[in-house]
């Protein structure tokens, strides 16, 4: 029969590996739960960037089809108001030669 020693020394060595094990064990899965963690966040940040720049297009291309129907309007604004000064150059002119009436007709284009 073995000595108490031998045991000891034996039982000792079979709980220290065991011990050792367990502790590499819940080290490494820790580690790798917070890889999976970092995934997650990585990936979810991922996504957020994605939106991001899918909202910030959207919004570009928001912004230039209301400049675009501002400019429109501005232009066509512009046309009427040139338009309108050529009518009341010709009304003038008119008025200043002593033409008779009745007046020139109001000029659809330029």
């Amino acid at each position: 029969m073995p000595d108490t020693n031998t045991v000891l020394a034996l039982v000792g060595a079979g709980l220290g590996s065991t011990v050792l094990g367990a502790a590499i064990t819940a080290i490494a899965t820790w580690r790798l739960g917070v890889r999976g963690d970092e995934r997650t966040a990585r990936a979810q940040e991922q996504t957020a960037r994605r939106d991001t720049v899918a909202d910030r297009d959207a919004l570009i291309d928001q912004l230039q089809a209301e400049r675009d129907a501002e400019r429109d309007g501005r232009l066509s604004a512009e046309r009427e108001l040139r338009l309108e000064e050529a009518w009341t150059r010709l009304l003038v002119d008119h008025v200043y030669r002593r033409r008779p009436p009745p007046p020139p007709t109001r000029p659809t284009q330029l």
